[in-house]
């Protein structure tokens, strides 16, 4: 039976955008006379400074109720309300400032900041704050915020090229700032420069031994690179900070897949389809992908029970997995459960018809049931659906010729042929079938053929000295049958041709001795997994 090829287990590569650390100028623009004199703004100030984030936002709010197009207030208190992560709120106010003093950065990074984090952010916000953040990165600039504050704009609109100068300006201002090697790491990565992303995001871990999401996307980074050695001991820091995470896991499984760990990743897998299972936060809703490679794992190992159970619940889920059906009936064939994989490979053909791997493995589990026309209609359906395949046709000429069906055999023998024009097989069956119509030269020439293709095999030499004794050539038949004999003591025919010769070599009778029918190939495995 022919191997399934496993698919790929899944990758799950995925980046981080870390955010951005806004402008929070402790020293806010100078304030007016008049602001000067308000209780309120003077009270709400303070109680920032002193950390009371909740007071300073009421009482600028009374602050801005006495002068609402006071600059001074409107910038504080859009500032007070970025911090309280109300950004929709923030922007009138931030607006109003900048119509009142348009070159402060203080307020500009703010503005930029409300925008890139409001809820249902428009293209047109995050193009607004990349032109105030290169405003302020103009104006101060060897401010590394400024220069990060861009690269997290510009990321956000995908712009990853920009992102990665702005981010390496602001790493080159301040080298020991974790978060902006992170940053930088991703916007790489995102660009497809792998090795430079890896650097950048040891660099950033250097810095920031703690971030779970760094370890994370490392370790997405070292699998898109194909270092799996490198990536497992990242993802398995990465798991230790964050241990439920569905992104981690299935990085990690695969990694330890592709390092001949194949028990771990098993392990690893089943601990994600749980979490999936169970709707946990960050797993594909439905997603069976991870249980499937489980599955796949665990036959890796040699646990067919445990890989079935696997593919069954991905079944369970999505009755339309091609490859866990596939796999399924090729494990169930491997314990001799005949008839479960029969079902599963009936229920992979009706999913999808064009499955060349599904009909021909269904044609050998029919045949193994005895049910030898279920065989040859499957066989026929993967011949049609595979024109250069060998082995396919291989099986169904053997099938046929073993119901007599000659001249449909005979004619699959010839596309065999034509596909492997120096492959034994075909030419036996070809040389016999010209035996029958009695064309002797061309039958010589294709059992001439099976020998130089397979020097070993008695059956041609057998064959070849019944063509030689059917043209009188005694001596040659005679050579040609002890030469079979030599090969396969046993050989019957080679043994019944021979013996008439007589002990001294006395002329015999020229008989034709039906030939061997070629027998039923056993089935073969491609592929691995």
């Amino acid at each position: 039976m022919k191997r399934i090829i496993f698919s790929s287990a899944a990758l799950t590569a995925f980046g981080l955008l870390g955010m951005p650390t806004w402008a929070q100028s402790a020293q806010p623009p100078a304030a007016t006379a008049a602001t000067r004199d308000n209780g309120a703004f003077d009270r709400a100030r303070k109680a920032y400074r002193d950390g009371d984030l909740a007071t300073a936002r009421t009482e600028m709010e009374k602050a801005i109720l006495a002068m609402p197009e006071d600059g001074d207030t409107n910038a504080w208190l859009g500032f007070v309300l970025v911090k309280s992560s109300d950004y929709a709120k923030a922007i009138p106010y931030l607006e109003k400032a900048l119509t009142k003093k348009p070159d402060s950065p203080e307020t500009m990074t703010n503005l930029g900041n409300a925008l890139l984090l409001k809820p249902e952010r428009a293209t047109d916000d995050t193009d607004r704050a990349i032109t105030l953040f290169e405003k302020v990165a103009e104006k101060r600039p060897d401010s590394a915020e400024a220069q990060f504050n861009l690269g997290f704009a510009c990321a956000r609109k995908k712009d990853f090229a920009r992102a990665a100068i702005a981010y390496r300006k602001s790493a080159d201002l301040k080298p020991n700032d974790g978060q902006t090697f992170i940053n930088l790491g991703i916007a790489l990565q995102n660009l497809g420069r792998l090795d430079q992303a890896a650097q950048a995001m040891r660099s950033g871990i250097a810095n920031n031994t703690g971030d779970k999401a760094a370890h994370a996307a490392l370790g997405s980074i070292e699998v898109q690179r194909r270092n799996y050695a490198g990536a497992v001991p990242v993802l398995e820091t990465a798991r230790k900070l964050d241990p439920n995470n569905y992104g981690i896991l299935v990085n990690l499984a695969f990694a330890y897949s592709n390092t001949n760990r194949s028990a771990e990743g098993a392990t690893v897998y089943g601990v994600a389809a749980d979490l999936a299972a169970g709707g946990a936060e960050g797993a594909p809703a439905g997603d069976v992908t991870a249980r499937y490679n489980q599955g796949v794992l665990l036959a890796k190992t040699g646990n067919t029970e445990g890989a079935l159970s696997a593919y069954e619940k991905v079944l369970a889920l999505n009755p339309r997995y091609l490859d866990a059906l596939l796999n399924a009936g090729y494990l169930h064939f491997n314990k001799g459960s005949f008839a479960e994989a029969g079902t599963r490979f009936r229920a992979a053909t009706e999913l999808d018809a064009t499955s060349h791997v599904a009909w021909l493995n269904l044609g050998t589990t029919c045949l193994k049931q005895q049910d030898t026309n279920g065989a040859i209609t499957a066989w026929q359906k993967a011949v049609a659906l595979d024109p250069s395949d060998y082995d396919s046709r291989d099986y169904l000429a053997s099938a046929l010729q073993s119901q007599g069906r000659e001249d449909e055999a005979l004619k699959v023998y010839t596309e065999m042929a034509q596909l492997k024009p120096s492959e034994a097989t075909p030419q036996l069956a070809i040389g016999g079938a010209y035996m029958r119509t009695n064309n002797l030269e061309a039958a010589f020439k294709a059992f001439q053929t099976a020998i130089k293709a397979d020097p070993s095999s008695a059956q041609a030499h057998n064959n070849l000295g019944v063509v030689y004794e059917r043209r009188g050539m005694l001596n040659d038949a005679m050579v040609s049958y002890k030469k079979a004999l030599q090969l396969n003591p046993q050989h019957a025919e080679a043994k019944a041709n021979l013996a008439r010769f007589g002990k001294l070599g006395d002329t015999p009778t020229p008989k034709l001795v039906p030939m061997t029918k070629p027998a039923a190939k056993p089935a073969k495995k491609v592929g691995g997994g």
